[in-house]
């Protein structure tokens, strides 16, 4: 809902947050403590979304997928159908510079968001990259960072 809007107004939005709460089925007493109050901490506990301010938050309009850790605690079920939605849409079996491109566009996000070499290597294997493309994926982003372009 809230990457439909960004997508529509990427500067942003006013969000009613009365008829968000409504339209997930929950409700808005305007707490804390509510439980739209908490699940919009929820996005931000789990990095979808993060609190700029008091009135305004940034949102992921893309989530990466589950780490093999995630996964485990999901039913066997849920499991299945994460592992075919990622497929479908992370297409894995693309023909190889497209892979290596996205690879490489992964490894260049989470270098700029601060992790080094190794921890962005890690992170591409841990979301399924196969090895020598999350290494090399990783070592092209990290030497795009350190020569950026004019």
């Amino acid at each position: 809902r809230l990457v439909t809007e960004l997508e529509n107004q990427p500067d942003g939005f006013v969000l009613d947050l009365d008829e968000t709460a409504a339209a997930i089925g929950l409700r808005n007493n305007g707490g804390k403590h509510s439980a739209f109050a908490r699940a919009l901490g929820r996005t931000c506990q789990f990095g979808l979304a993060r609190a700029m301010n008091e009135n305004t938050l940034a949102v992921r309009r893309r989530i990466p997928p589950l780490t093999q850790g995630q996964l485990r605690k999901l039913p066997l079920a849920v499991q299945v159908e994460h592992r075919a939605f990622t497929e479908r849409s992370f297409n894995r079996s693309a023909p190889g510079e497209q892979a290596v491109q996205r690879a490489v566009n992964v490894a260049l996000s989470l270098i700029a968001n601060g992790d080094d070499l190794e921890t962005a290597r890690l992170q591409l294997e841990r979301w399924d990259f196969e090895a020598d493309l999350a290494a090399s994926a990783a070592r092209t982003a990290w030497k795009r960072h350190l020569t950026p372009s004019e």
